[in-house]
């Protein structure tokens, strides 16, 4: 069953081998094809390692003044923003495609692929293990493999490391039940256990930062199900602990997390945003895992109810899960260890892609419940009302994760291919005459600075097109702008909903980070003053001042429209003019 359902799970995304490079597949492809370290000015050193492929911005203050004077770094970028992933193990399984078939991104794909089988099939044979070989552990394989969560990982090459670390991390877990198990029967197997453990959940950090997950469900075991005593528990937990500690150190050292980003947390650093955030980032992704409301609704500008979906799904699961999971420690295992996981991958905005580790509880758990509704086992109330209602929340489980979640699969590779293109065909709309090479672009509204601005360098050298001198987003939202130029040099903005409208639009500066009136911002050819605000960290009304009038031919403007950049031609000093909220890559 675990092969079977690797199998399955792999044909059902073979199309992806079609998929071809999508969002940051481009920077990635920049850098690893040695284009960047072509593109790399002169007079600022040597390029970043190929390595450092997941560091985007190391926080130093050499790397923001270029990243500001280049336009890499949108005008609002926070002071000492810091964007560092420690993913080490997955560059060099991206390195080793760019050694082998660097033109070939089908071949990538199949690598990634290859690596979701496995990931699927070591699921299986750990559900086999702690189920017996038993329908209810290929139930709990099957929904895994079925699992809407996986797509993205699987046809995004840059999310690889997502299943690199649950990969290893699973394996991790297995190690450590065993090593739990064996010990009392075979001293030899059980220090083989004991050794290969820990080193599965080096490989599992090493992969990423997900591979934190682990500690949930080794946690979780020596809290539910070991037998042993409290002090031998603890001790068992010791290797991994060091493990945790020694890659904290390194990550300290390295200077890897995230700093002043709305978007991406690091819990030991702003530990207060952190717990702020949690319960909400939590709810989407539970919302995700459990229902087929996208968790990442959470990352976009929407009103949702999300807390009365945390009560909900609250009391949705003490009244039908509760009685078994006081009951049946095994429940207990599953269902803590999938609510534990929930802790690392709330530092970033939620999304379903996320949710690989959380999956593996969430489906053991409803394997073990309805393993023990159908067993007619004495854990489960005797009331009938809770029995008709176990049976209503399986047969609404059946439908969500046996029904919708392949549909869902469907439409996630589907969208996931045609934001990819509106990012392709979007800065293909972008001018490649020569004379841009000397002017700084101007965009007045892309949605987006990171795949509509930042992205504009990295294809279009790709393409061995030319590239501006600087890049200026003046405003990343696809709100409602009104623009009024006041001098020669100088255009103002009113943004009525604000600068920042989600935390996706926050990533390059957090709410605590403030944006007051009078504050004001210089950069090379330009000065940004803010006016107005929503409050002191959301403006709604800026002042842009040019060193030259914006007629003058340094400069080049752009405003997006329809999914495009088209030109546009300065208004008169003193006229005004409104541009319609905008559809962004991402809204369809």
């Amino acid at each position: 069953m675990p092969l079977a359902c690797a199998l399955i799970t792999s044909l059902c995304l073979a199309s992806a081998v079609d998929s071809g490079f999508q969002l940051d597949d481009h920077f990635q492809r920049h850098t690893l094809s040695g284009r960047e370290a072509q593109d790399w000015p002169e007079a600022d050193g040597s390029p970043p390692s190929p390595l450092q492929l997941f560091v985007f911005y190391d926080g130093s203050s050499e790397r923001q003044e270029r990243g500001l004077r280049t336009g890499e770094l949108p005008w609002w970028t926070a002071d000492g923003f810091r964007h560092a992933n420690f993913r080490y193990l997955s560059v060099l399984t991206m390195m080793l495609d760019y050694a082998l078939w660097p033109g070939a991104p089908g071949l990538m794909h199949l690598h990634s692929l290859a690596w979701l089988a496995a990931l699927v099939w070591v699921v299986g044979l750990f559900y086999r293990r702690r189920f017996g070989a038993h329908w209810a552990a290929g139930l709990a394989v099957l929904l895994y493999a079925l699992d809407e969560s996986r797509v993205v990982p699987a046809v995004y090459l840059a999310n690889r490391n997502a299943l690199l670390a649950t990969f290893f991390g699973v394996l991790a877990i297995d190690q450590y039940i065993r090593e739990r198990e064996a010990g009392a029967f075979s001293v030899a197997r059980s220090s083989v256990f004991r050794i290969l453990g820990p080193l599965y959940f080096s490989l599992s950090l090493l992969a990423g930062e997900l591979g934190v997950a682990t500690l949930a469900y080794v946690g979780a075991y020596a809290l539910t199900l070991d037998s042993g005593t409290l002090r031998a528990r603890a001790s068992s937990l010791v290797p991994y602990l060091g493990v945790l500690l020694v890659w904290l150190g390194v990550r300290r050292i390295g200077d890897f997390g995230a700093t002043g980003s709305g978007m991406y947390l690091d819990p030991l650093a702003s530990p207060v945003a952190f717990l702020i955030s949690l319960v909400r980032r939590a709810t989407f992704l539970m919302l995700g895992q459990w229902t087929p409301i996208p968790a990442d609704l959470g990352a976009i500008p929407l009103e949702f109810p999300w807390l009365e979906s945390a009560v909900v799904l609250t009391l949705l699961f003490a009244i039908v899960l509760g009685p078994v999971l006081l009951r049946d420690a095994a429940a207990r295992f599953w269902g803590l260890g999938s609510l534990l996981s929930l802790l690392p991958i709330a530092a970033a905005a939620p999304q379903n892609r996320l949710l690989l580790f959380v999956s593996v509880g969430a489906m053991g758990l409803l394997a073990r419940f309805v393993e023990l509704l159908y067993a007619r086992s004495e854990l489960g109330p005797k009331s009938v009302s809770w029995r008709v209602s176990a049976h209503v929340f399986v047969g609404g489980m059946a439908l969500v994760h046996l029904v919708v979640a392949p549909l869902s699969t469907a439409y996630t590779f589907d969208y996931q291919e045609r934001v990819a293109d509106n990012m392709v065909a979007a800065i293909e709309s972008v001018p490649e005459d020569p004379a841009i090479r000397d002017q700084d672009l101007i965009l007045i509204n892309p949605p987006d600075h990171v795949y509509l601005g930042i992205a504009i360098r990295a294809i279009k050298s790709l393409a061995n097109a030319p590239v501006p001198r600087r890049l200026r987003s003046l405003v990343a939202t696809s709100s409602l702008l009104r623009l009024t130029r006041s001098a020669p040099n100088v255009l103002e903005i009113e943004l009525p909903d604000g600068l920042f409208t989600g935390s996706v639009s926050r990533y390059f500066r957090s709410a605590d980070r403030p944006l007051p009136a009078g504050d004001s911002v210089e950069l090379a050819g330009m000065r940004v003053d803010v006016l107005e605000g929503l409050d002191p960290a959301n403006p709604t009304r800026l002042r842009f001042e040019f060193d030259v009038p914006l007629e003058d031919a340094s400069l080049r403007w752009l405003r997006w429209e329809d999914g495009r950049y088209v030109p546009w031609t300065p208004i008169e000093v003193g006229a005004s003019q409104e541009l319609a909220a905008e559809r962004g890559i991402f809204d369809g």
